[in-house]
């Protein structure tokens, strides 16, 4: 009974990291999406409002940020620029030191913070690479995630690369899998640093063993 449950596992994690390495040349490295924010924040000097300091905050006043997404917002791979240009448009608010609101393509999601580990409630539907990058690091900014070895904390492209991995996971397993629940929201924590798609499958199969 094991052994045909062990095989099952296995042939489903095998089907779904096939899926994964024939859609990569679809996915771009979290570090392009850097440099598309990077690009993003120097594309129009002349113009005042589009200023950033060196942290990558916005030298507009946070009063005259609207909460209004940048129209073009879409599922396109990291290479896209971002649809929003500082942590301000995001209007992050919250009801307590935990539990936090931002807005984001005319949508509002829910973003958690529990020992050490951001949550965010539907992260799936962001898909911009590159606004993941400013929304982890609009929430670092709040509260910093450790790294692995609790020797500091995780970047913001850190945390972005492992959205990204849980958005993919999304994608590719079937509706009717229990996996796919978990990966719809992205939690954000110190032992999943660095880890990819494989990773976390075949931690997922282990932990199906009894």
């Amino acid at each position: 009974m094991l052994n045909r449950k062990l095989f099952k596992i296995y042939l489903q994690t095998f089907a779904v990291v096939t899926v994964f390495f024939l859609c990569t040349g679809c996915v771009k490295n979290v570090d392009t999406a850097t440099e598309a924010v990077t690009t993003a924040e120097a594309s129009d000097p002349s113009d005042p409002s589009a200023v950033t300091s060196s942290d990558g905050s916005s030298d507009k006043p946070a009063s005259e940020a609207s909460c209004e997404p940048a129209s073009g917002a879409s599922g396109e791979p990291a290479t896209e620029l971002p649809t929003i240009q500082s942590a301000d448009e995001l209007c992050l608010t919250s009801d307590d030191d935990s539990h936090y609101s931002f807005t984001y393509a005319g949508e509002t999601y829910r973003a958690i913070f529990d020992t050490d580990t951001w949550k965010i409630i539907d992260s799936y539907r962001v898909t911009n690479t590159a606004d993941m990058v400013i929304i982890c690091q609009a929430l670092s900014d709040l509260h910093p995630v450790p790294n692995a070895d609790r020797t500091g904390y995780r970047t913001a492209d850190d945390l972005a690369y492992e959205w990204l991995q849980h958005n993919i996971a999304y994608s590719l397993l079937p509706d009717d899998m229990k996996w796919k629940q978990n990966a719809k929201d992205v939690d954000l924590n110190p032992d999943d640093q660095g880890k990819n798609l494989i990773n976390f499958f075949f931690e997922r199969s282990m932990q199906e063993i009894p």
